[in-house]
């Protein structure tokens, strides 16, 4: 009698690992489902991870645009001569761009578009210090809006003077005149538009303008 009770005695950890091994495993139409459940997810989720890319990369353009200002700045009073940015925003073109250099006279204009290294090649006197492009690929573009009574088509260049940085025009008529304001815009689209604006001291700042909805100071 106790032999056959040994007989029938069952070692629990060995009934947990059977049950486990005889365990059933998902079926075909369960493990469609789960895919169906996860292509629907990345499908909703894709708009907003391109979005925060795109803003992501708006946001960096324009940080890089403020330094780089700040760089022309620093650069006419350091070398003693004006320091000047001329603007590429020529819709028929792949690209946006600006170029920061210094040149003989307002007549002198580097060409962003020919790239760097290249943009100023075609100048008598010109010495470029920095070329940025911006592809039309990357969602974000510069754009002149205008500013203070001053017409975008008029100024595609600004200026720093040596001796304490101040901005001034570029004209090609004209020496350079000094100027109240001067404003660029990087922009995805109306509400997606960073308007950087510099003083008459030469001085960057970032505000929204009226159609904008970026997370920064409003326009004046």
């Amino acid at each position: 009698m106790l032999g056959a009770m040994k007989q029938h005695h069952t070692d629990p950890a060995k009934s947990g690992l059977a049950a486990f091994a005889h365990a059933r495993g998902f079926t075909l139409v369960e493990l469609m489902l789960v895919i169906g459940v996860i292509g629907v997810l990345l499908v909703l989720a894709a708009p907003s991870m391109q979005e925060m890319i795109q803003m992501r990369r708006l946001r960096a353009i324009n940080a890089q645009l403020v330094t780089d200002i700040q760089l022309a700045r620093s650069e006419a009073t350091a070398r003693r001569t004006y320091a000047r940015i001329t603007f590429g925003v020529n819709a028929a073109l792949p690209q946006t761009c600006y170029t920061i250099y210094t040149a003989k006279d307002s007549l002198s204009r580097c060409d962003c578009n020919l790239g760097a290294g290249a943009a100023c090649t075609a100048v008598v006197g010109a010495t470029e210090i920095r070329t940025v492009t911006i592809p039309r690929s990357t969602g974000s573009v510069l754009s002149i809006p205008g500013l203070a009574g001053i017409p975008a088509s008029r100024f595609s260049s600004i200026g720093f003077e040596p001796a304490m940085g101040s901005l001034v025009s570029m004209p090609r008529d004209t020496d350079p005149e000094p100027l109240s304001a001067y404003a660029i815009d990087t922009k995805i689209d109306d509400a997606r538009t960073l308007r950087t604006v510099m003083s008459s001291a030469g001085r960057p700042s970032v505000c929204a303008p009226a159609t904008s909805q970026m997370d920064v100071s409003a326009c004046p």
